[in-house]
């Protein structure tokens, strides 16, 4: 990692294996790039490792760092909403807040995106 900048390879589902850029603010967040709406196609910075060269990839797991981390996947509603605040903050986007409105105009849609 340098200047608050790095790269991971970690397991995202339902996309599989993600090979993403990131960056860490001077607030201590991290920002994950790449939009999973599209997918992580191969034509984007953060992409599926799937289409990455074996050999590469091989090397960036054995000589890379290795942590864990864990993600909640059940917040709370207000660990949401916090969540939330920060990303428009951050990109001016929620698209948690977008769905959830969409959602209030079809109050029998299923909370399918967490």
């Amino acid at each position: 990692m340098k200047d608050g900048v790095g790269r991971a390879i970690y397991k995202l589902m339902p996309y599989g294996e993600v090979f993403r850029d990131f960056d860490i603010g001077q607030d201590g967040l991290v920002g994950l790039m790449g939009n999973p709406q599209l997918g992580f196609p191969p034509t984007q910075p953060s992409h599926k490792t799937i289409y990455m060269d074996d050999d590469q990839l091989s090397k960036m797991r054995h000589t890379w760092l290795r942590r864990t981390f864990d993600v909640d996947d059940s917040p709370t509603p207000e660990m949401r909403q916090e969540s939330a605040k920060r990303q428009k903050t951050r990109v001016g986007f929620s698209d948690w807040q977008y769905r959830l409105s969409n959602e209030r105009d079809e109050p029998n849609k299923k909370d399918d995106y967490w």
